[in-house]
């Protein structure tokens, strides 16, 4: 098994249990996988109420981003990323969402007046500001993480293919000595 989602089954307990938010993660966390975009297509066709697309490694991967679907569905769809991953500032604690003006309008109304402190917001800046030498890591990144998961593949492990800084394998010989 890969891990992967299995979209008619998710399809099936989105019809069944009617959420009023769907999180969906992509790439996902720990598996690395990415939901292709027809599949996520279905996924927010399904879906009764709100979409959240959790794009944190997104950077990571070349599929398309979500962002792409808000035209298309406007009030229903949210896609949220991080700093943290990309641009390596993790300790920031900065993120934003893309969503339609509405629920960006519905945030503003709830979210805390100081949730930025000064030096954090000035640390996001300067990294958005250089972006182009920030993000030029992730593609020596994912070079890496390609060469480690075909290494991995190479000593005879189970490697799940990843659109993420990470990857997640298995197939020891003796799992219980692994640990």
């Amino acid at each position: 098994e890969d891990f992967a989602l299995d979209t008619d089954y998710a399809v099936g307990a989105i019809d069944e249990l009617r959420p009023d938010v769907l999180f969906l993660t992509n790439p996902n966390n720990p598996t690395g996988h990415l939901i292709p975009e027809d599949e996520l297509i279905r996924l927010i066709e399904a879906a009764p109420g709100i979409v959240i697309v959790d794009e944190a490694y997104g950077e990571f991967s070349a599929g398309p981003s979500a962002v792409r679907l808000l035209d298309r569905f406007g009030e229903k769809l949210i896609v949220s990323r991080t700093m943290s991953k990309a641009f390596a500032f993790a300790g920031g604690r900065v993120g934003y969402l893309v969503a339609a003006p509405a629920i960006v309008d519905a945030i503003q109304l709830v979210r805390l007046p100081y949730h930025l402190s000064v030096f954090t917001q000035a640390a996001a800046i300067a990294a958005i500001d250089h972006r182009a030498e920030t993000l030029a890591s992730v593609a020596h990144l994912s070079a890496e993480r390609d060469r480690i998961a075909a290494r991995l593949a190479e000593l005879g492990y189970d490697v799940i293919d990843s659109h993420a800084n990470f990857i997640l394998y298995g197939g020891f010989a003796d799992e219980a000595a692994a640990w």
